[in-house]
């Protein structure tokens, strides 16, 4: 059963991320769609929450890059979203972008469960269904 929410915490990333899935509702025609939203904290309080596209059958992977010592971003198959680390503020990008060293990813694992995959377990996947 996938899990509900993914953390990424550790010296790649200074502050929590979480991306949280909730269940599906009925609004496609096929699939089921998964809300998603981005949640940041710092020192354990909640920074920033921004929502982000909803995702047809919740298999799409967000993966997350350190772009410098205080920003990071996410990159999902709609957006891309730059991240303060030290307030905590989500901005999304005003184009889609890829940039900085890759940490890891929001995915689904092995075991069909939703997760964080850090870099160390798994390379980045390049490509997503999305991308020209």
């Amino acid at each position: 059963m996938r899990q509900p929410i993914a953390y990424a915490h550790g010296e790649a990333c200074p502050c929590a991320i979480s991306l949280r899935s909730w269940p599906p509702s009925l609004t496609h025609a096929f699939l089921p769609e998964y809300d998603r939203a981005v949640t940041i904290e710092i020192d354990g309080r909640l920074a920033a929450r921004k929502t982000l596209f909803p995702d047809s059958g919740g298999y799409s992977r967000t993966n997350l890059y350190r772009l410098d010592a205080q920003h990071a971003l996410l990159r999902d198959a709609d957006a891309s979203y730059a991240i303060d680390l030290a307030s905590g503020a989500i901005s999304k990008d005003d184009q889609r972008r890829k940039a900085g060293m890759f940490i890891g990813s929001f995915d689904i694992d092995a075991s069909k469960s939703w997760t964080f995959i850090p870099s160390s377990e798994r390379e980045e996947l390049e490509r997503c269904l999305c991308d020209p």
